[in-house]
């Protein structure tokens, strides 16, 4: 069956910039360095790229979902902030020492 956006949505394509300029503006203080979109409606992904203080030097990346499965907006808005959350789920995961023994992956980013 085939997937339609949300009419609120519009045209994904421009609704995924839209996201992305949001991200930015939201998260940039926070250590957020780029957002790339991939990919097209209903599977377009964006890659987060960002910085963590006590890991100089290193790039982090994570991917995330624009969409769910039925075509709806997958990303949250309101607090807390996207590096807000990645950064609690960072701490969750082994913290900042599970990632400096990381090896970095594609592009040079350490993937968290």
């Amino acid at each position: 069956m085939a997937i339609r956006p949300l009419a609120a949505i519009g045209n994904p394509e421009r609704w995924a910039e839209s996201e992305r300029a949001r991200l930015l503006e939201q998260n940039r203080g926070q250590g957020l360095l780029d957002i790339e979109i991939d990919g097209w409606f209903q599977y377009t992904s964006i890659f987060v790229t960002f910085a963590v203080a006590e890991l100089p030097g290193v790039t982090c990346a994570r991917r995330y979902a624009l969409f769910d499965r039925d075509g709806r907006p997958a990303l949250w808005r309101g607090p807390p902030t996207l590096m807000e959350s990645i950064r609690m789920e960072i701490a969750e995961s082994g913290g900042v020492e599970r990632l400096a023994r990381i090896e970095p992956g594609r592009f040079g980013w350490v993937w968290t």
